[in-house]
Formats: C-alpha cells, structure tokens, sequence
C-alpha cells in the first residue's frame, strides 16, 4: 500500500465515520425518546457499536485480506498498524472532540462545548449521558467521568487496527461461526 493508497483508506474510514455517526445519532434520538431510562441507554449502546464497529470493521479486514494477497506477491512491504493508522487518521476529528473535552473541563474551551460533544460524539451518546448527566455542568462532572467519556475516542481506531490484523492473517469470525462444518452424525 503506498502512502497515496493509505490517504485514500483514510478518507473512506473518515466519510464512514461520519456516516456512522449520523445513523448513531438517528438511533440514540429515536431509542431515548421512547425509553428514557436505563434500558433505553442499554438498548441504543447496543446498537450504536453494532453500527459503529461492524460498519468499518468489514470494511478494514477486506482490506487487510487484500492487502496480505499484494504482500505475498511483494507488491507491499508488511506493515500491521496501516488498519491503526487509517484508524486515528480517519477517525482524528473525533479524537479531537474528545481532547475538547478534556480542555473544556480544564476551563479552556466554553462550557457550552460539551452539548457539541454530546451530539458529535454520538455512537456513546447513550453512555455518556449515564456517566455524565446533563443536568450537571461540564465543571461539576468528575474527572474520571471526563476522561472515561473522552477514552471512548479511542475504541473505533482499535478496532480497526484489530480488524485489519485479523483481515491481514485471513481470521474471519464469519467464516468460523456461519460456515464451519458441523459435527455429528450426518457426515
């Protein structure tokens, strides 16, 4: 993969990302009206990481696996963190909301930032809003509320790098789950 090829994977990641983050934020509205509670926090986290982490997830272990066929022909060198790479590089306005964050509780950024973050950050709409309610002010959630919240910035980045690994080294959970040979005695 050149570095031309890797900017383009990146530009992908983010404008799936972005897409994600519409769906989620359609879901987490959609969810939370109906059940404002706990289970409705439940309920639309569930599905805001099915959308989040299975829509790119597939998308980056094709191209692992695509790219470990170029690697056995020598058309690429190995690198293992090009799913990590594309991952932060993609993902880096959202990584950038969550360091806002971390600013505006440091009283950087106005204390108004934290309505952007909750909408911009809308896949963990759901868990942050139990972690950080909304009827307190950015200055009266605790700090590790604060950092856990921002922390969550980092689980599509990792799951990408995980996903291309696993696409680079042909491990397929579909293939282990939905077409493995079953046992018994009809063979």
């Amino acid at each position: 993969m050149t570095p031309n090829k890797l900017s383009t994977m990146t530009v992908k990641v983010g404008l799936r990302m972005i897409l994600n983050h519409l769906m989620c934020l359609i879901v987490s509205l959609s969810v939370l009206i109906i059940l404002p509670n706990i289970y409705g926090a439940l309920i639309a986290q569930a599905c805001n990481l099915g959308i989040l982490l299975v829509m790119s997830y597939t998308y980056v272990w094709h191209i692992g696996d695509d790219d470990r066929n170029k690697f056995n022909y020598g058309h690429i060198k190995r690198d293992l963190n090009r799913g990590l790479k594309a991952g932060l590089m993609g993902y880096s306005p959202f990584l950038l909301t969550a360091l806002g964050l971390l600013l505006c509780k440091g009283g950087v950024l106005p204390a108004d930032f934290i309505k952007y973050y909750r909408m911009i950050m809308s896949p963990f709409m759901p868990f942050n809003q139990v972690i950080m309610p909304t009827t307190l002010t950015v200055a009266e959630q605790s700090w590790g509320a604060v950092i856990l919240s921002a922390l969550t910035a980092l689980i599509v980045p990792i799951a990408l790098w995980i996903a291309y690994r696993l696409g680079f080294n042909r491990i397929s959970f579909t293939d282990t789950f939905f077409y493995s040979k079953k046992r018994g005695n009809d063979q």
